[in-house]
């Protein structure tokens, strides 16, 4: 357990690193800064859970196990992701959504996309604009992909220990 915790902990504390240097980098205000943040997020993730699950897989732990273990770590950290998230959206830099909504509106008006329609794509859009839900929604994204890569990795990263069959009653 003590190897999920650090790894949840040590999760959380990297991508929350990542979410501070992405915004004094202005990388929201570039309209690929969303891929951009998800995709090295992912990576750090990826790391981590590879770390752990060695870790566990040393434990003895088969493929359910891993997927629980690097499920478990991924909710731990994405806990402390939740918080930083909220923390930097609204006290660090409570600009940031506008902000990369301005780019994301000019990206728009760049391709010759009509007012009508970037108004309606704004709109549709606002609800999840909020620095709650922008965290909340990298909690969930966290957990999901931490449970992916946990059912993949996990059919590498195991413990190879036969396990002794049970005599029958």
């Amino acid at each position: 357990m003590k190897t999920i915790i650090r790894g949840g902990i040590l999760l959380g504390i990297l991508v929350s690193i990542w979410t501070f240097l992405f915004g004094m980098m202005n990388l929201h205000r570039n309209v690929t800064g969303g891929l951009t943040f998800a995709l090295v997020a992912t990576v750090i993730e990826l790391v981590v859970l590879v770390w752990a699950l060695k870790r566990t897989a040393a434990e003895g732990r088969g493929w359910f196990g891993q997927v629980s273990a690097g499920t478990l770590l991924s909710f731990v950290g994405g806990c402390l992701i939740l918080a930083t998230s909220y923390l930097y959206l609204t006290q660090v830099n409570p600009n940031y959504t506008a902000e990369a909504q301005e780019a994301q509106i000019a990206a728009l008006r760049e391709a010759n996309v009509d007012e009508a329609t970037i108004q309606q794509q704004m709109a549709a859009t606002e609800k999840f604009q909020t620095p709650i839900a922008q965290a909340a929604v990298g909690f969930i994204a966290t957990v999901i992909t931490g449970f992916i890569l946990s059912a993949i990795l996990g059919l590498f990263i195991r413990s190879k220990v036969p396990r002794p069959a049970t005599a029958p009653a």
